[in-house]
């Protein structure tokens, strides 16, 4: 009889703790189903603010000569070269110390007109696109991809008597920093160029204007 009332306490004790067991386990399984069903129904915070990358604006009173980098190895004779350099400067960007883009529009003045030159503007507000936080962050910069064309309608004759020739320039770029994988822009852009001689300095561009599209439109 007591060796029956032994083996009945142990029962009820194994029986027990197998409840036990089970109790925690169904407790731990709601505790992570509740913490990934408020993971999911969870209103996500709100986009912080684009970080603005501080540095010089370029306009508070400066001379464009002192910006413009040295191009006294480009041939001023070829106009297609002249035009290929000109966009490859000025699309050439340094987000992380460029207080906006047209801190390279300045660096390219040195294959301008002094008209043009003098013309030179630009906004107050620095530039905040989302690639520019970025690959400022990243201190990165971008390299552009440059090509000629002449116009559509046909091309222009290089005879320096006339006033004005216009050059079409196309330009892609990708984005690169130390430590990161390179990214093509989704941008394009044309740059049209009023290409002008100066019987001393060569040919320079006189004035240009921009088209702006996405990237895969045009090749």
């Amino acid at each position: 009889m007591a060796a029956n009332r032994k083996l009945l306490k142990a029962r009820l004790i194994l029986i027990g703790c197998v409840l036990l067991l089970l109790a925690v386990l169904a407790g731990a399984g709601w505790a992570v189903f509740g913490s990934r069903n408020a993971t999911e129904t969870a209103t996500p915070s709100e986009e912080p603010m684009p970080t603005i990358i501080e540095g010089e604006n370029p306009f508070d009173g400066a001379n464009p000569a002192e910006y413009a980098v040295d191009v006294s190895d480009v041939d001023r004779s070829n106009r297609e070269v002249v035009a290929k350099k000109f966009v490859e400067i000025a699309t050439t960007w340094y987000p992380g110390t460029d207080y906006n883009e047209t801190k390279a529009l300045l660096r390219a003045s040195g294959l301008m007109s002094p008209e043009l030159t003098a013309k030179i503007a630009g906004p107050d507000r620095p530039t905040t696109t989302e690639p520019w936080r970025i690959w400022g962050e990243r201190n990165g910069w971008s390299i552009p991809s440059v090509k000629v064309r002449e116009p559509l309608h046909g091309a222009e004759s290089d005879d320096v008597s006339n006033e004005f020739v216009n050059t079409e320039v196309p330009v892609v770029w990708r984005w690169i920093a130390e430590g990161f994988n390179s990214e093509y822009s989704n941008e394009q852009r044309i740059y049209y160029l009023a290409m002008t001689h100066n019987p001393e300095r060569g040919w320079e561009v006189a004035d240009y204007t921009v088209d702006f599209m996405d990237w895969g439109t045009e090749k």
